[in-house]
């Protein structure tokens, strides 16, 4: 084995800062069925100056079986001191090099050495959430809901992929070992440049009659995607990263659906999570599968103040979807322990 590896990872950090915040909110009952809300922090650091974030969000029940809301807001993240102080980081990845004089089609494990940049700006961003809640019966509501998010001077580094198709232009970024296989990656954090996130998320809840078998309830939550919009590099354009992983792995569409079950002392909750399958950006045409686990909570009150609760997840010991830019599966997006059971008691003092 050649090149060079630094174990185990780390984070080198020297930097302090002195933070104070002010925080103000005002309710405004405008009237019976339409209310205000006013609301802004104010922030100051001292190692680069302040910030003001403020919202305003509106509340209308224009019917009984209808609820309309909105709010727009603003708001900003400061550069943490890993990001903006004396720091450096230690930390690994897979990347696949097109250059690779062995494997150039597959995954290989990297050294990522992230320095701090002093002269980082905050993120800011305006945020707009617009939504509704369907009352068809006492018993059902459909919400949905949509947001759109835009980040200016995002903070990040730049990918992998990136330093790579640019060697030429920057060669400092890439050490490669006497094979001519990449060992260590260098990358600076820097305002990237700007951020558009939006989707829509779907809220859908049943209650259904008591029987004697006990009562049922049904509740699913479903999220869709639009965009994921970000440079790849510092002045590079907008790259869609929804429903591949440009940024880390996006799925377009993610879900859960619980079925509720009460009956006495007696529960029962039945839960499908769903994440949905990706594209491969370093391999066009190649999709990595999407993903669908049952978990059971079976519970019991031994008293008003004890419960007994059975917790399986993944049920059906559902493998993680193969991922081959991790040269394994995607961890991010699936649990690796496959079937785990617990018990849990609780207990009220």
């Amino acid at each position: 084995m050649s090149g060079t590896e630094l174990r185990p990872a780390i984070n080198i950090i020297n930097g302090k800062r002195d933070v104070t915040a002010l925080f103000t909110e005002f309710n405004i009952p405008v009237v019976k069925d339409l209310s205000v809300n006013l609301a802004g922090r104010a922030d100051r650091y001292s190692d680069f100056g302040s910030a003001f974030s403020p919202k305003a969000s509106v509340r209308y029940q224009a019917a009984p079986w209808l609820l309309l809301r909105g709010t727009a807001s603003r708001g900003f993240r400061a550069p943490s001191l890993p990001e903006i102080t004396n720091s450096t980081s230690v930390s690994y990845g897979n990347v696949i090099d097109p250059r690779d004089p062995i494997t150039p089609t597959q995954a290989r494990g990297i050294t990522n050495i992230t320095v701090a940049n002093s002269a980082l700006s905050p993120e800011r961003s305006n945020n707009l959430n617009l939504g509704f809640v369907l009352s068809p019966t006492s018993t059902s509501s459909i919400g949905l809901d949509y947001y759109r998010i835009r980040t200016n001077g995002v903070i990040g580094t730049e990918s992998a992929d990136s330093i790579i198709a640019n060697e030429g232009a920057h060669p400092e970024k890439i050490v490669r070992d006497a094979q001519g296989r990449i060992t260590t990656l260098y990358r600076q954090y820097a305002n990237q440049g700007d951020r558009l996130a939006s989707g829509f998320d779907l809220d859908l809840r049943q209650r259904f009659p008591r029987t004697a078998y006990g009562s049922f309830t049904l509740n699913a939550q479903l999220s869709y995607v639009l965009k994921f919009e970000q440079p790849l590099s510092v002045g590079a354009p907008l790259t869609n990263g929804a429903g591949n992983n440009w940024f880390g792995s996006i799925p377009k569409w993610r879900g859960v659906t619980a079925a509720n079950w009460e009956n006495g002392p007696y529960s029962g909750t039945l839960t499908w999570n769903y994440v949905d399958g990706y594209d491969q950006t370093t391999r066009p045409g190649e999709r990595v599968k999407p993903v669908g686990t049952f978990d059971v909570n079976l519970g019991y009150k031994v008293s008003t103040a004890t419960t007994l609760n059975l917790i399986v997840l993944n049920v059906g010991d559902k493998r993680p979807s193969w991922d081959s830019s991790f040269a394994f599966f995607d961890y991010t997006q699936s649990d690796p322990r496959g079937r785990f059971a617990s018990v849990k008691l609780t207990h009220k003092f």
